[in-house]
């Protein structure tokens, strides 16, 4: 080998470590990224973020929430969305996607939209160009409708009979008010007898004498589902 060959592969051989050191030198320097999820109505930034989404209503059929990356050293190389359990898409504007989450200025506002329903695991990872990864889960309850619960309380009124009661069912309540659901009607019965089908939740009731009565009331919700029936026994003296 002549002696320039022989500086040649001195100097590619130099380089070559070279370039290696100093990519070796600048991982050292970097910062790893990382990602939080909020609620997009407010509460903490977290890995792990945990909320319902009622898929019959459209105003609640979907989550809003916020992503927010960091990474001190700028140089994120993609955040990726995996559908761990269930199925669905995340929108941001006007796009949507199934994998590759667009990402600007650090933080923006999504939405996922589930598919159907049951239980939902969406992973989200940020990776920057020297390998480092962090991630944050969203996990969702996605229903339909759920039953309202009735309630009930008897109380002596007396106001236009020594026999009047007031039968009270403002205790109820449908158990996905936080997605627009209402108690929509009220059936009150006495000794299996019905007395009132009412949107009021509240009616005066004249019995017809001393004795004991069963008394009774079942809530329907603004889905057509029925609560449970609640009883209350009285004694009329």
């Amino acid at each position: 080998m002549t002696a320039r060959l022989l500086l040649l592969c001195c100097i590619a051989a130099m380089f070559a470590v070279s370039c290696d050191d100093r990519a070796d030198g600048l991982k050292g320097f970097n910062d790893p990224p990382s990602i939080v999820l909020q609620a997009q109505r407010g509460g903490a930034e977290t890995d792990l973020l945990i909320d319902s989404v009622k898929l019959s209503n459209p105003a609640f059929s979907y989550m809003p929430f916020i992503i927010r990356v960091e990474d001190l050293n700028k140089n994120i190389k993609h955040v990726l969305m995996d559908v761990v359990a269930g199925s669905g898409y995340l929108q941001y504007r006007e796009d949507s996607t199934r994998d590759t989450v667009r990402i600007i200025d650090d933080k923006g506002i999504y939405r996922f939209v589930p598919e159907h329903t049951g239980n939902m695991t969406v992973r989200f990872v940020v990776t920057d160009y020297f390998g480092e990864a962090d991630s944050a889960e969203l996990r969702l309850y996605v229903f339909n409708n759920l039953p309202p619960v009735a309630a009930l309380a008897v109380t002596y009124l007396g106001t236009a009979d020594q026999y009047e009661y007031l039968f009270d069912a403002s205790g109820s309540f449908d158990n996905d008010r936080s997605f627009g659901g209402v108690v929509s009607k009220y059936v009150f019965t006495v000794n299996n007898v019905r007395i009132a089908e009412t949107v009021t939740p509240a009616i005066p009731y004249i019995f017809p004498g001393p004795g004991s009565y069963t008394c009774k009331v079942q809530v329907t919700d603004s889905d057509g589902a029925v609560s449970k029936e609640v009883t209350q026994q009285i004694q009329v003296p």
